[in-house]
């Protein structure tokens, strides 16, 4: 999302459903591997999206609202921003809601599937110069989940069904440097903890990175060199085993790419990096 994986720390699968997509830009596919937007992610390919940031010419606000009757699916999605200058606020709002559905179990009597999913987004950006820009990322979101196929709820029994919490918070810090002659130079630090809970497990993951990027076009070539660290600290329970193990990682790389739409295009590249466990 924005150039920057939004995945679960722990079993490391995009978080896709909790991307506020009230702000949704537009959806971009590079059909290779890149390893300048997921160092350790797909190799096949990788899907960013690109979230609007920042506010417009002039104060904007958005709402949609949908219901399905036969899916029983409902979902609000709302965002405001202030006018663009050199301090703006945004704020967005997406929330997903599915009523539950009766399953052949129990005789119709088992219900599965009720799931809420709610996310809370701000943004606070500075410009105080035209080359300069300072972004503050905000982002609490979590979903519910009640009656699962293996516990159903069963109201007539008075049995409440298996309940599923998937959630966290994810803040991200961003300055950004262009200039003449020397291209594009940002700096980024962050953190993401994500945290999901059922009946007899409980995955807890926070992960803190922080990094440094160049970005320098000429001549037809863009150039991309980055260098970035992330920690990763868990605390899981299956049953009554409990494991807390940690990870760190630190990699860096450059790559070069050129080329025109419908003509020939090459690019290149080289990555390095560390991995270290700890814990069990």
């Amino acid at each position: 999302m924005n150039g920057r994986p939004f995945t679960d720390p722990w079993g490391g699968l995009p978080l896709a459903r909790f991307a506020p997509l009230s702000r949704l830009k537009q959806v971009e596919v590079v059909y290779s591997g890149s390893f300048a937007l997921a160092p350790n992610g797909s190799q096949g390919c990788v899907v960013n999206l690109v979230m609007e940031e920042g506010g417009r010419e002039g104060p904007m606000a958005e709402a949609d609202f949908s219901n399905s009757r036969g899916q029983n699916r409902r979902s609000r999605r709302i965002w405001f921003s202030t006018p663009r200058s050199n301090a703006d606020l945004s704020f967005a709002y997406d929330e997903y809601l599915q009523d539950a559905s009766r399953s052949a179990l129990c005789g119709g009597s088992c219900l599965t599937g009720q799931y809420d999913s709610r996310s809370l987004t701000a943004e606070l950006r500075l410009t105080p110069d035209s080359r300069g820009e300072l972004l503050v990322r905000l982002q609490r979101f979590e979903d519910t989940f009640r009656g699962s196929v293996n516990s159903p709820r069963v109201p007539d029994l008075g049995i409440p069904g298996e309940g599923i919490r998937h959630g966290g918070f994810d803040s991200r810090l961003r300055y950004r440097r262009t200039g003449a002659g020397w291209g594009e130079l940002t700096f980024s630090a962050g953190q993401r903890l994500v945290e999901m809970k059922r009946d007899s497990i409980s995955v807890s993951g926070l992960v803190l990175d922080g990094g440094v990027r160049w970005e320098f076009e000429a001549a037809g070539v863009k150039a991309v060199s980055f260098a970035e660290a992330r920690r990763s600290l868990f605390e899981n329970r299956i049953s009554d085993e409990y494991f807390d193990p940690r990870i760190d990682e630190a990699w860096g790389g450059v790559s070069a790419a050129r080329g025109r739409p419908g003509g020939l295009r090459w690019r290149c590249g080289a990555l390095a990096g560390v991995h270290g466990e700890a814990g069990g």
